[in-house]
Parts: C-alpha cells; structure tokens; sequence
C-alpha cells in the first residue's frame, strides 16, 4: 500500500467481520445507511492532512484536508485484510493547497463490489486546477459505487472511467448535493463496462462533460432529483453518438447549455416504464434517439420540452397508463426537428406531439423535417397552439401520421395558429379552434407534389377554422365540416374534395381549379371565385347537392363547371347573385336541377349534358345549347313567366339540335314564357330559328317561337303553346280522332 498516515480499521472491528465473507454484503449495505447518513456530519474542521499523499481504505469515515500542494488522496479497497475491506466511508474532502487530486479506484484483486461514500468534495483553492479520477479497475469484480452525499465542487477535470475489457460491471457515481464540475470531465466506457454519473440535484459541466463509450459498455448521466433540477453546461459524445442522458426525476430538469453540439450523444430518455418524469432543452440538442416514456400509472405522464433545434430521432412510448409528450416551444423561428417522430404503440392514443409559442405573441414558424407517426403506428396527438394560452406555428415538411390533428388559436390579438403541412397528413379527426373570426387557426396544405389530407376536418364550434390550399395537386379525402362547419375553405391551388365540404366561405383565387365530388354547403360568406379563370368543378360520380350561393368576386368572373356523369347534380341556391359568373358549363353526361336563379355571362350547355330549370329571373348573357344537350323548363314557370334576361350577346347557332328544349306543361292555350329576354335586333330572326327547331312540341301542343320588342335591342324571345285539335293529337299519336279526343281533353303530356 502507499503512505499508512491514515489508520487501518481496528483489530476488533476486522475480527467481528471475519465469521463469513458472505455476511459481508448485507452488513456493508445496512452499514452503508449508517455511513451514508453520518458522514456528511464529518467536516474538515478535524480533517486529517493529505500531506505528502495519503491512501484511504477503511470504513471508518474521515475528513481530509489538502494542505500541500500537488499531492494525492487515493481511495481504494484493502485485500490484506480478512475479509477485504470494500466498503469505504471518507468525510468532507477540502484543500487549502492547490493542484491536489482525488484518486478513487478499485483493484483488480477485488472481489466484491467497490462501495465508496464521501460526505462532500470542496476543492477549488486558488481555482488551480488539480484532478478527480474514479476508475473501476479491470477484473474487480462486482459493481462499483461512489456517492458524494453533500456538495461537490472540483476545479480539476473530473474523469469517471470503466477500465472493465471483460465482464459487463457497471460504475456508479452519485452526486446527492450541487455539483460543480470547472473542468472538462469525462465519462469513458470504451470496452465491456459501463459508467453512470447520477445527479440528485443541480449541477453545473463549467467546461462542458463528455460522454466515451465502446460498442458494448455505456457512458451515462442520470438526472433523478426529488425535485426541480437545473443543469448547466455542455454534454457532448466523446465521438458521435456517444453517451445516454437518462431523466429519471420527479419534478423537472432543465438543461440550459447545448447537448451534443460538437458530437452527438447516443440516446436521451425522459421517464421510465414505471415511473414519469419532465425535462426542459433550453438550447440546442444533437442526439440519435430521444425516447419519451410515460409511466405505468394515470397520472405519470413524462414530458420533454425543447426551445431550440433538435437533431434527433424521437420515439414517444406511453406507459400502462402514463402518456408520452414532446413538446416544441420554442420562440424564434428554427428548424425544430430533422428526424422522424414515432412510437411503438400501435393503438394511436396517449403520445402527444405539442407546438407553441412559448413566449406569447405572433408564433414563430418550427419546422420539421421528418415524417411523424406511421400509418402503422399513429401518433396520438398533433397539437399546434392552445396547448396553453399561446399560438403556434409548424411547418411539416414530410408526411404526419395521428389519430388527432389539433390547431388552436391564441387568445391575443396576435396568436393565430398554423400547421402547413407538405406531406401527406392521415388523420382520423381534425379540429381547428379560432378564438375569433381574426384569431383563427388554419390548417395548410402546401408542397408542389400531389398529397392527400385524410380525417374528417371541423371547427370546434361552428363557422371557425381555415382550411388553406396553397399546394397543387391536394387532395381532401375526409368530410369538411361534416359536424362543425369551418370557417373559411381557401382555394390557392388545384385541390380536390373527394366527400362533403360545408363551410361559412369558400374562396377560389385567381386562375386556380379545383374540383368538389361531394355535397358541397356554403353559409354567409358565399362560395367567391376571383377572377376569370377561377374555375369550381362538381365532379362526382353520384348525387351532388349545391347548397349556398356561388358567386364571382366581381361582374362575370368565375366559372362552375358541372362534369358529373353518374348522378344528379342539385343546385339548392342562387348562383352568381351576388357578382354574376363568367360561365355556368354543364358537360357531356350530367344532370343539373337548378332551384334558384343562376346569373352567368354564358350558360353552356355541351355534349350530352341535361339541365332542368325551376326559378324564373336567371340572368343569362348568352345560352348554348348543344345539338344532343337537352334544357328542361320546370313546371313552376307559368305564363309570362321570363325565364332568362340579359341575352345581349346571343347570337345564330348559339341553340342547335331539334326538340332538345322540353316546355313546362301547365301553359294553356296561348299562354307563353320569355325563354331569353334582353336580345338584339339584329339577332332575332336567327334565333328565333334556333329556338324553334329546338322546342320539343307533344301530342297535346305545338309551340311558336316569337321576338316581343320591349325597346331597342331589347327583344324578348318568347315561346306560346297552342292546342292541337282532337284530331292532331289523334295524328300525332298515329290514332283516329276518337283516340286522340280524351288525350286532349285530359290535357295529358304525351311526347
């Protein structure tokens, strides 16, 4: 052994341990108690001096004093006794010298784990640097343990080392009071053996801690205080993708410097599966994986904060009960994450993926480069905004896989909420919740490739939410506003609706295409299509119900453009009332039913395409109607009844075909209906021509096509039935006059 200056264990003491080595564990650990709550009354005001060096390796606890500088203080075991003495009780440790080090280290003849208590480490005199070296030697066998119960503070580099290349032993080194660590430290676990450095309260890596480990041991720093724990200082893998940060505490730990910001840390845990913990990331974070672990009960829900960048893989894991959340709350605009979020629940509840502004006001924008969630493994929650009173803002830049998608809005002025999102997003249930009709949330699709938002979309009360298109080639695959209708729809690029969509408003903008294949149901704010180009397609495969006026944003723009080939289309409500469209087109193979006035610059009619009229007092500019396009006249137009007004530009041709204008049957004798009020005199003989080879007369009546002048360039194209005689319905039928005598008296419709 080195210098004797310190006194061995008394014989007595030695003899009573004697009887049975295997005794030995169970009288250290219950002596360990005793030690560990006794010696941090031991001070250095009757410390024994280092001198020139001095050994320590007994169970009494004795205080030391540096008192010559440049000297060593080694803590080790004792194998010349019997038994061994592996347990080793040391009082305050202090220097009024500088330079001095503080060797602690097992043997490689050990043969019971090293177990160390040290009541506090206070050596920073003349803030001279010296050293603190705790190593498990190779081949001692059994778990080694140091534990500072009171404060540590070194201005030495503190290196915490596993000398182990065989056995997988582990060494622990618990800091029970504040620790301060001035210079570089270093946890090395290079071979087979692990370390782990165990902080119960605050502690501060003054010039950073680096974390060393080979391909099977592992370097680890364990955060487990009662209470809140702050800790200063940078973490680094000693190369990347070195070290484990593991918060297993139960209040909150809050890191204030940047974690793997010169080389990445492997691994970052937050709670256990049996128990919950919180962590705030102040500043930057580079780790390979960050998993958060709920705990087994309801309330053990483990949470980690991040307010600047994260590079990092993140696997959320919720417990038997417990949640797991990560929070983003950063305040400057940053990229937020570059990695993937995931889990390993297939279930799809009880992860949360939050993001907020955590310093109130105007969001800024966090961005996130990876995808979230599987289509497998779902996310349970994607909350941005209202986590607290805050807005938030994120960008996702890759696909997002969640049960829920929550957007909510501040309660300031300032605090609208954003999710854009430039992947594909799968959801089950979105909900958007404005705080007013200025404070709104808004979920947006953007991107320049085809995606596809799938869930149901609604406000969290009615008419609040903005769903925003600024992406072409989207695709809403759920129901919009199916329960709560949105706010607003704001069409900026080409966007399909493949199922209902109700909302207060819709806006199309300038020159953009988008097509609704299911019952679309607009309120107030109207259906508004910007400019000329702006083009509205109800292009379903069924039944479509067009309810809520259409509308241009000024005098004949916008077009609705009906490409439904397998159902009904219905209009329940006036189209272009407010500013009249640039066009109504309905294609080859659909039927329309109009039930209110439509007002529209052209009405086109192609192909094989059937539109039934219902309302009086359209606006029509132009009509045309193709050769093989039928136009149906409701019965809920009577006599003089005008059914379009302002065709000013209808001219020759523009109605083409025979008996492809089917009259309303309710008009007796000499009664008429204006089909076109508003046409030119110059125009008139020509269309009259049209028009009267398209009317469809039956058996009953035949129809006269005439132009009624209301002033110049004023004509009204006008359409009288006349009664065909017993004997002409009997001719038309191919009957005699006494079959055609009752169809005429019963006033039957026949073809």
């Amino acid at each position: 052994m080195k210098n004797k200056a310190i006194n061995h264990l008394k014989k007595d003491t030695v003899d009573s341990l004697k009887n049975s080595k295997t005794k030995l564990p169970n009288y250290l650990a219950a002596g360990g108690i005793v030690l560990g709550s006794t010696i941090a009354g031991i001070s250095s005001v009757n410390a024994a001096n280092v001198g020139n060096g001095a050994t320590h390796d007994e169970l009494g606890a004795i205080a030391f004093i540096f008192n010559t500088a440049a000297k060593d203080l080694t803590i080790t075991t004792n194998n010349a006794t019997n038994p061994d003495v592996t347990t080793v009780g040391v009082g305050a440790i202090s220097d009024n010298a500088t330079t001095g080090d503080l060797i602690i280290a097992s043997q490689s003849t050990d043969d019971a784990g090293f177990i160390v208590t040290i009541a506090s480490v206070i050596m920073d005199a003349a803030n001279t640097v010296g050293a603190n070296a705790i190593t498990d030697a190779n081949n001692a066998l059994g778990d080694m343990t140091v534990t500072f119960s009171g404060a540590y503070k070194h201005t030495g580099a503190l290196t915490i080392t596993s000398a182990e290349t065989t056995d997988s032993e582990t060494l622990t080194v618990n800091f029970d009071g504040l620790a301060t660590l001035i210079a570089a430290s270093n946890l090395v676990a290079d071979n087979t053996g692990s370390v782990n450095a165990v902080f119960s309260a605050a502690a501060i890596f003054t010039a950073g801690i680096d974390l060393k480990q080979g391909a099977t041991g592992t370097s680890t720093l364990t955060f487990d205080g009662a209470s809140a724990q702050a800790i200063g200082g940078v973490i680094n893998g000693q190369a990347d993708n070195m070290g484990t940060i593991a918060v297993t505490n139960a209040g909150k730990v809050t890191f204030a410097a940047a974690i793997g910001g010169i080389n990445d840390v492997k691994n970052i845990t937050v709670g256990t599966t049996s128990d919950d913990s919180s962590a705030l990331f102040s500043a930057a974070v580079n780790a390979q994986t960050i998993t958060v672990q709920g705990g087994e009960a309801a309330v053990e829900d483990s949470v980690a904060e991040f307010d600047s960048a994260v590079t990092g893989a993140v696997v959320l894991t919720h417990g038997t009960l417990g949640d797991a959340t990560i929070d983003f709350v950063g305040i400057g605009a940053i990229i937020a994450l570059t990695s993937t979020i995931t889990t390993t629940s297939t279930a799809g509840d009880k992860t949360f993926v939050r993001v907020y502004d955590a310093g109130g006001g105007a969001a800024a924008v966090q961005t996130f480069s990876g995808a979230i969630g599987t289509s497998t493994n779902r996310i349970g929650t994607l909350q941005v905004g209202g986590t607290t009173t805050d807005g938030g803002s994120g960008n996702f830049n890759a696909d997002v896989a969640v049960t829920n998608l929550n957007i909510a809005a501040g309660v300031e002025s300032g605090e609208l909420s954003l999710a854009a999102f430039a992947g594909n997003v799968n959801a089950t249930t979105i909900t958007l919740t404005s705080t007013s009709a200025t404070i709104n949330a808004t979920l947006e699709m953007d991107g320049a490739s085809v995606k596809t938002l799938s869930g149901t979309v609604d406000g969290a009360v009615v008419n609040t939410g903005v769903l925003k298109i600024t992406g072409a080639g989207k695709v809403v695959d759920g129901v919009v506003g199916g329960t709560l209708d949105l706010l607003l729809v704001d069409l900026d690029a080409l966007t399909t609706f493949n199922k209902a969509v109700s909302t207060k408003g819709l806006n199309l903008a300038n020159g953009t295409l988008s097509h609704v294949k299911g019952d679309l149901t607009l309120g107030a704010s109207n259906g508004v299509l910007n400019d000329a180009t702006a083009q509205l397609f109800i292009s379903g495969t069924g039944d479509q119900t067009i309810t809520g006026e259409l509308t241009g944003a000024t005098a004949e723009t916008g077009i609705v453009d009906v490409t439904n080939a397998g159902g009904t289309v219905t209009f329940a409500s006036k189209l272009g009332d407010t500013q009249e469209l640039k066009e109504v087109e309905l294609n080859a193979g659909s039927k329309s039913v109009f039930n209110s006035t439509v007002k529209t610059a052209l009405l086109d009619m192609v192909g094989t395409a059937e539109g039934v009229f219902t309302t009086k007092a359209s606006v029509a500019n132009q009509i045309t109607l193709a050769a093989t396009a039928t136009m149906i006249i409701d019965d809920t137009i009577v006599t003089t009844d005008e059914l379009f007004t302002g065709g000013a530009a209808q001219v020759d041709n523009n109605i083409a075909g025979t008996d492809n204008i089917k009259m309303p049957v309710n008009l007796d004798n000499g009664q008429s209906i204006v089909l076109l009020a508003g046409t030119t005199d110059a125009a008139d003989a020509a269309i009259i021509i049209d028009v009267q080879a398209a009317v469809m007369d039956t058996a009953l009546k035949t129809y006269t096509v005439s132009a009624v002048s209301a002033g110049n360039n004023d004509e009204q194209i006008t359409i009288t039935a006349a009664d065909r005689t017993a004997a002409g319905v009997g001719t038309v039928l191919g009957a005699t006059t006494n079959v055609g005598l009752p169809k005429y008296n019963s006033h039957e419709n026949l073809p």
